[in-house]
């Protein structure tokens, strides 16, 4: 049976000193497939994600996107692909508008390039394709209240909001989210699941999350990690109940029934 994979990642190596951060690590996702990757902290999750994105090199192994290989690509050829991700920590620009932020995401998209040095903002908005785009995208989001409001000013929430939105007007293939739910609470959580279901089924993406209760309503796949390697990989439930992940991510050897797995978060 011929599957169809938009990306490939086949026995991937990443040591720092003697510590293998990814260890001999291959999965395949599908085209329009949405899945995450869970772990304790340390167990390799973003440095998964900055190989993936070209942030670092690989010590072995190979990455695959639409069956072409890309180890060596770096950011902005896999960028180019369509290749996009979030950060843990937020990557908004503060000091200009909500509309500017995604503006420039859209312009960069356009150019093909990053951030220009000159840009002027009252353009923007006069710019047709660049203003529908935006306009588009910020209704998705649900922040036309606040597109004028300075970053600065909003809450750290509808910042996380902002980035996801800022990755997806550049139209990834690829849609990648680094812990999208840190440092929020669960009504701006339940925001974003609402948001991000609406965009599952439409483009490839990867989430690596600790609150496994919430990824349970997006995605149709889980690997998880454990000290840089995938231990188990499955179904949502099938994932959660295995006894390896059982061990080593909840340090449990007995059988959780679903309630309880639902009500862990970690």
């Amino acid at each position: 049976m011929n599957i169809n994979y938009l990306i490939e990642v086949k026995n991937l190596e990443k040591k720092f000193g003697y510590f293998a951060a990814v260890d001999d690590v291959s999965i395949s996702v599908k085209e329009k497939e949405t899945v995450g990757i869970i772990g304790s902290n340390g167990a390799g999750k973003t440095t998964l994600v900055n190989l993936l994105t070209g942030q670092i090199k690989p010590d072995k192994g190979t990455v695959l996107f639409k069956g072409e290989d890309i180890t060596h690509y770096n950011v902005e050829k896999r960028v180019a692909c369509g290749i996009v991700r979030t950060f843990q920590l937020l990557h908004v620009f503060n000091n200009i508008s909500l509309y500017e932020n995604i503006a420039l995401s859209a312009l960069r998209k356009k150019e093909n390039s990053d951030f220009p040095r000159k840009i002027c903002f009252l353009n923007l908005k006069t710019n047709s394709d660049i203003s529908k785009k935006v306009e588009e995208t910020i209704e998705i989001f649900n922040l036309q209240k606040i597109k004028d409001k300075i970053v600065s000013e909003l809450p750290f929430g509808v910042q996380r909001k902002i980035e996801i939105a800022m990755a997806w007007i550049t139209e990834p293939q690829l849609f990648i989210l680094d812990e999208p739910f840190a440092g929020i609470n669960d009504f701006e959580i339940d925001e974003i699941i609402e948001i991000l279901k609406m965009l599952v089924d439409k483009k490839t993406i990867i989430i690596i999350e600790h609150k496994i209760s919430k990824l349970k309503k997006i995605v149709d796949k889980l690997f998880v990690m454990h000290e840089g390697k995938i231990i188990c990989e499955g179904s949502c439930d099938e994932v959660l109940d295995h006894p390896s992940v059982r061990k080593s991510y909840w340090k449990m050897d007995w059988k959780m029934d679903s309630q309880k797995t639902t009500e862990i978060d970690t």
